[in-house]
């Protein structure tokens, strides 16, 4: 028995054995998709949460191992599907600590600049918006969950995702590059801008929405970070940030035909890779709206005991999220009317 096989056997012996099994401990074997079904399959397969012990024990022998390039898709696949069966054995994470990395995330300097009416789903996105989703998750209205899969939760697509209906749930994946995990937060807020608005719209519209969002978030952390160039983002990508910088230049506007044919290319390459969600519509649920526009008005702030208040106040003011509401004066009172200028969000 060679170390690699006695380390991956430390975790989990049942995947161990099946590695050696079919590759006698060979790295030179190039893994392929049946070799990915064989070894990982029974892991995925099942009711059962993936473990740590499982995720570490499948990382320990894929990471020397070389991959065909389908085994690789096949292996993402499975990722994907964990992530949408909501597979990882996650930890609730409940203090301010555990949450500073989402309201880090939500930070006026990060979401500053998103502000847009979408041509698709017809929502208006502005910087309060992802403050109320802050509020929310403060409020724990929304529980936020970290995966702990051992780091096999990192070769989802997903770096977040974000669980509506009667679940509201955000679910972070484990952690790659803070960045990356803070563009993929924006755009998970967004969906849950769009669940708690309680607007029923087209998945396409959703996740473009969702996109030029997290492109947004993302320029804007380049920024803060005064990093000399933007890392190297082509090809699909390249088509997100086109919009995403129309709404930076404030250029957004129903009449700009270059914001709308930007917009549709976007909802375009969402479509390469929501085949199976073409047409269909996202649920709503009437009662969310009622609680977003109670978090969004923020009436009630002399309603809160006085200790909750405090620790929201300084909540927001160790990870800057929110807006000093003697500011944008103009721009509260476009957004929501004049007695939302002196709003405390």
């Amino acid at each position: 028995m060679g170390k690699l096989y006695e380390e991956a056997a430390h975790e989990d012996k049942k995947i161990a054995d099946r590695w050696q099994k079919r590759t006698k401990e060979d790295l030179s074997h190039e893994l392929t998709v049946s070799d990915i079904e064989y070894l990982i399959g029974p892991v995925f397969h099942g009711g059962a949460k993936i473990t740590e012990n499982q995720g570490r024990a499948l990382i320990l022998i894929l990471e020397p191992s070389k991959l065909t390039r389908d085994a690789v898709k096949r292996l993402r696949r499975y990722a994907d599907n964990a992530d949408l069966n909501e597979k990882w054995k996650v930890v609730h994470l409940v203090s301010d600590d555990e949450l500073g990395v989402v309201y880090k995330a939500l930070r006026q300097d990060v979401v500053a600049k998103i502000i847009f009416k979408s041509p698709g789903t017809g929502i208006t996105y502005a910087p309060v918006d992802y403050n109320v989703i802050a509020r929310l998750i403060y409020e724990k209205e929304i529980a936020v969950y970290q995966a702990k899969a051992g780091g096999f939760s990192r070769i989802a697509s997903a770096v977040a995702f974000y669980i509506g209906s009667n679940k509201n749930r955000l679910v972070l994946n484990e952690l790659i590059s803070p960045d990356t995990r803070t563009e993929y937060i924006v755009h998970e807020a967004t969906h849950a801008i769009q669940d708690w608005e309680a607007v029923r719209s087209l998945v396409h519209h959703n996740e473009a929405d969702a996109f030029i969002a997290g492109a947004i978030a993302a320029a804007a952390l380049r920024n803060v970070l005064r990093a000399d160039k933007p890392p190297k983002r082509d090809g699909d990508v390249v088509t997100i940030d086109a919009a995403a910088q129309i709404v930076i230049d404030k250029k957004a506007d129903a009449g700009n035909k270059d914001w709308t044919a930007a917009y549709q290319k976007v909802v375009d390459v969402v479509a390469k890779f929501y085949k199976d969600k073409a047409g269909t519509r996202s649920t709503a649920t009437p009662a969310k709206g009622k609680v977003f526009k109670r978090v969004l008005a923020a009436a009630e702030v002399d309603a809160w005991k006085p200790q909750d208040w405090e620790r929201y106040q300084e909540i927001r003011k160790t990870y800057g999220f929110g807006s000093d509401p003697t500011k944008g004066e103009k721009f509260f009172k476009r957004l929501v009317g004049k007695q939302g200028a002196a709003r405390m969000l």
